[in-house]
């Protein structure tokens, strides 16, 4: 299959560092986490980096990790993304002081173009996140699950997918909480969750 033939090349370009361990190897600059989760998984993810390095609990417990796995290289932006925010929060403050139109235009952000396709009819594909009312077996019902979408003026469809490959399944469940949540929600002052394997406090 076609998608294999591009997994053979992935761990074959893969072994070269300098494909991923420098800060134009992504739009969001080094993708050294991607290709580690490569690496162990055998699959290869969409989002960032950045984005990944968040959802799964490997790389961001100590500053050397950061270090190591080139997390820390925007850091020294952050001050400049709130100095940008205040900004456009200040020209929106005047604008409507000034009770002046606001000026609208369409992002990339897949919002906008879910709802111009219910309201034109027009199709479009996307991928959402959704209840998983089956559509990727290997996962809890009723957890959430990201997965590709037609959408049109009949609403969201979601597409069936299957099972996940195992062991990108079993990453998965690491972020299922329901039962701790539920269990914690309803715990009486001094009791514990009521479910088996949560503490009745953090062990930290």
């Amino acid at each position: 299959m076609e998608w294999q033939g591009r997994l053979s090349l992935l761990r074959e370009k893969f072994t070269d560092p300098e494909v991923y361990d420098r800060p134009d190897a992504h739009w969001a600059g080094y993708d050294v986490t991607r290709i580690e989760i490569f690496k162990a998984f055998g699959y290869f993810v969409t989002d960032s980096s950045q984005h990944m390095s968040e959802y799964v609990p490997y790389f961001r417990k100590r500053l050397d990790l950061l270090k190591r796995f080139k997390l820390d290289y925007r850091l020294d932006t952050l001050n400049d993304f709130t100095v940008s925010r205040i900004k456009a929060e200040e020209i929106m403050r005047r604008t409507l002081e000034r009770g002046e139109v606001i000026p609208l235009r369409r992002t990339t952000e897949y919002c906008t173009h879910i709802i111009h396709s219910i309201e034109t009819g027009i199709p479009r594909r996307v991928n959402a996140n959704v209840s998983n009312t089956g559509l990727i077996t290997n996962l809890p019902g009723n957890c959430i699950v990201e997965v590709p979408c037609l959408v049109d003026e009949t609403g969201i469809q979601p597409i069936f997918v299957v099972d996940l490959p195992p062991q990108c399944a079993a990453l998965n469940r690491t972020k299922y909480k329901r039962p701790g949540v539920r269990g914690l929600s309803s715990r009486k002052e001094g009791q514990g969750t009521g479910v088996p394997g949560y503490p009745s406090r953090p062990p930290y």
